[in-house]
């Protein structure tokens, strides 16, 4: 896309929610005295991410959310939340499968996934954390998260390695995660993990960036 093309979306996007939020309208006329368009990217609109904790900001009426994803949040200053219809959850989905197939193909992957597995009890409602794993693990296969009431797994985890170590496959995780139980406590004695002859594929969530990565064990 062209430094133009963008622009010409973000001003598309700027009028939508001006539109559609009082709230966001009275941002715009009091900060930006009513500007919905602009020339230059650096004059576009932009919100303190904060703003998302003190106010319910969103565009779409309250019986079109579809979902709402909250900040995980371990401060006491409150939680981000983030409302989408359906429309919007449907895109995100779409283009987290264009990047990441982009990336590893369309082939999914047996994964391990560097966590525990979370029970959501709203299907509507849960935190950014869990929609990363949620997203990121339609991209595997026969996924196996490596965290059982509060320990790593190990019998589960060398049944895993057993079964496909001789193929490629991903280990997804948080970077706290993946330093905390892969380099931290991994116990090399107890797992398999040290025979591995074949290339695996980390994807590491580093807060609001990922990457992918191929490493050698």
């Amino acid at each position: 896309m062209t430094k133009r093309n963008f622009l010409k979306k973000i001003n598309s996007l700027t009028k939508l929610h001006y539109k559609n939020s009082k709230d966001y309208e009275k941002i715009i006329n009091n900060i930006y005295f009513k500007k919905t368009e602009v020339s230059e990217i650096e004059k576009v609109p932009f919100l303190p991410s904060r703003i998302f904790k003190d106010i319910s900001l969103k565009s779409i009426p309250d019986k079109k959310v579809f979902k709402i994803l909250n900040s995980s949040g371990t401060s006491s200053s409150g939680l981000s939340k983030i409302y989408l219809d359906r429309i919007n959850a449907a895109a995100q989905i779409n283009v987290l499968n264009k990047i990441v197939s982009n990336i590893l193909g369309t082939k999914r992957l047996p994964m391990i996934i560097v966590d525990e597995k979370k029970n959501i009890n709203d299907p509507k409602r849960f935190n950014a954390k869990t929609a990363a794993y949620l997203g990121f693990s339609l991209f595997g296969r026969n996924n196996f998260y490596m965290i059982k009431d509060g320990k790593i797994d190990y019998k589960n985890l060398n049944i895993f390695l057993d079964n496909f170590s001789n193929e490629k496959f991903l280990i997804f995780g948080f970077t706290s995660n993946v330093y905390d139980i892969l380099i931290q406590n991994l116990n090399l004695k107890n797992s398999k993990i040290k025979v591995l002859k074949r290339q695996c594929l980390f994807m590491v969530v580093a807060g609001k960036k990922w990457k992918i990565k191929k490493y050698r064990i």
